[in-house]
């Protein structure tokens, strides 16, 4: 789930659409359209893009104006959900600190 959320929209070459857009959110303002949108676009990408995964609940852990997101999830991860298989569960959660510096390939 890192490398969907910490992966730009057209950074994969044969995979365009993989990813996330969460990396315009970086630096901004904690306002609540922000963070709707921070909400929206990790469940968007996790939801599309992990078939293991369905998060319940996302949880910002932090935004702020230095350049550091932070998301926790906390959902139901299926290990033979890439087959189609749903009727094994576990709840699992995951905590994705994000660091504009480091996923521009910057030094910090």
């Amino acid at each position: 789930m890192g490398v969907i959320i910490e992966t730009m929209f057209d950074e994969q070459v044969m995979n365009l659409e993989f990813g996330s857009a969460l990396i315009r959110f970086i630096g901004r303002n904690t306002v609540a359209p922000v963070v709707t949108k921070v909400y929206r676009a990790a469940f968007v990408a996790i939801r599309k893009h992990e078939p293991e995964y369905r998060p319940a609940r996302v949880q910002l852990l932090r935004l702020d104006g230095t350049g550091v997101l932070a998301l926790g999830f906390d959902g139901l991860y299926f290990p033979e959900g890439r087959f189609g298989n749903y009727a094994i569960s576990q709840r699992k959660g995951e905590a994705f600190p994000l660091q504009a510096a480091a996923i521009l390939g910057q030094a910090a």
